[in-house]
């Protein structure tokens, strides 16, 4: 999985969800004139700025359990129960970009830099939101049909290796620099699961 375009999966707010909401209780049924009447239905203080997503709103009415930012059902569910830990988990996607870039110039797939961003993340977000919301998260996403066995399978195991190795640190992960050093850690004794290295000959780093 591409983690630039998974940081785009949490790319949902507050707003957008007052939006949602909104736009279900306008009924539409018709797809062909859903733009037209959404943009001219009657909206109060709390969905006056709706009218301006009408675009995004008709695209969801797709047949199938995908929404329009690409996330999962329990990835939906999550997030319309957990608004504020939502949005700390798409922050915190893209720290564990960042994080991860500093090591690897390229981001990739199925590489050892998407090794790399699931086990950050998952401690990342066992740090900001708790270790049971984290896994939550990342199980959630991770229940995807769409993508293949195999790669669920290394992205859930670098999850898990995270997660256990916040869970035995005690305390040690209280800056980015000690995440990635236990990342730098982890490749070099080649603890995660790696589909298709890119570094394979030099140790899994650049």
């Amino acid at each position: 999985m591409n983690f630039k375009v998974f940081g785009l999966l949490f790319l949902i707010n507050v707003p957008a969800f007052a939006c949602d909401d909104w736009f279900k209780k306008l009924k539409i049924t018709d797809s062909k004139d859903c733009e037209s009447k959404c943009v001219i239905a009657g909206t109060d203080m709390s969905s006056y700025m709706c009218p301006e997503r009408c675009e995004s709103l008709c695209k969801k009415k797709v047949p199938g359990n995908v929404s329009i930012y690409g996330l999962t059902e329990d990835e939906i569910k999550f997030c319309t129960e957990n608004k504020i830990d939502c949005l700390k988990a798409y922050k915190e996607s893209w720290n564990a970009e960042k994080i991860c870039l500093s090591i690897y110039p390229v981001g990739d797939t199925n590489d050892e830099s998407d090794a790399c961003r699931h086990y950050v993340w998952s401690i990342l977000l066992s740090r900001t939101i708790g270790e049971k919301k984290a896994e939550d998260v990342l199980n959630a996403h991770e229940n995807n049909p769409r993508e293949p066995k195999n790669q669920q399978a290394m992205d859930l195991a670098n999850n898990r290796l995270g997660l256990l190795n916040y869970q035995r640190s005690k305390g040690k992960f209280s800056s980015d620099e000690e995440i990635k050093k236990s990342f730098i850690e982890q490749i070099k004794n080649n603890r995660l699961v790696i589909l298709e290295p890119n570094y394979k000959t030099s140790g899994g780093l650049p």
